[in-house]
């Protein structure tokens, strides 16, 4: 399979990626794996069926030692695009994606999780009617192979799912995260008028809802279900440091 180079913003680390299409689609979904090989065909088929064709699915492998890279290249729709990338952690993988993204609007999605085939034609209604909203959240199911859900992330799940409107998300911002990542789907002109994502000791995605709002993008919310999000021991809610409640 033909691969050309990439060649990535200044600061990030190059990497290797498929041919774009000749087509410009109107959204882009964003989607950084690791070592995701059990999930990732999940992740990118549910994706691809979305009810909206009109889309791209790039793909960010940050250096998997498993079948990651592989599984994703040889993902049977011309619509997806893989960039393989060393190890460089998700900020770089989320930002080195951005900049291969051809869409107007950038739909994340996690490499565990899936979105609903309705996800984009309830979403993107609301951005083409409003141009001051930044970034459009849906209400997210979690769920998990193992045991019972821990109590504290079904907290989370239904505070977040609670805040319905803007006004409620205003109203909570500096409590926790508002809007869950993998169901967001984003102006890609807002993400990269405030430099994309940021590396520090802080959530990159909670950190870029407070730049957005600061910056006088509205966040919204639809109260529905439009993403259905795998928790597990794994997930760097758990093991990283940036997302402890300090």
């Amino acid at each position: 399979m033909h691969k050309m180079v990439f060649v990535p913003p200044v600061g990030q680390t190059s990497g290797r990626t498929l041919p774009r299409s000749c087509m410009t689609p109107t959204t882009s979904f964003l989607l950084p794996a690791h070592n995701a090989e059990r999930t990732i065909e999940g992740a990118i088929r549910s994706a691809c069926e979305q009810t909206v064709a009109d889309l791209e699915v790039v793909v960010v492998d940050d250096g998997s030692d498993d079948e990651t890279y592989a599984i994703a290249a040889e993902y049977p729709d011309p619509r997806v695009r893989v960039l393989g990338m060393p190890r460089v952690g998700l900020v770089a993988a989320l930002n080195a994606g951005l900049a291969a993204c051809d869409g107007r609007y950038i739909a994340r999605l996690d490499a565990d999780d899936t979105a609903t085939p309705n996800r984009l034609a309830r979403q993107l209604p609301y951005l083409e009617a409003d141009p001051s909203i930044g970034v459009i959240d849906s209400q997210v199911r979690f769920h998990r192979k193992t045991g019972p859900m821990p109590a504290g992330m079904q907290r989370y799940a239904d505070w977040v799912n609670s805040l319905k409107s803007s006004a409620d998300i205003d109203r909570q911002l500096l409590v926790e995260s508002p809007l869950v990542h993998p169901a967001a789907t984003l102006r890609a002109d807002a993400l990269r008028g405030l430099g994309g994502y940021r590396s520090g000791p802080f959530p990159e995605d909670y950190d870029l809802w407070l730049r957005m709002r600061r910056a006088g993008w509205k966040l919204a919310r639809l109260p529905e279900v439009l993403v259905h999000m795998s928790d597990h021991d794994a997930r760097l809610t758990r093991t990283d440091e940036r997302y402890a409640r300090a």
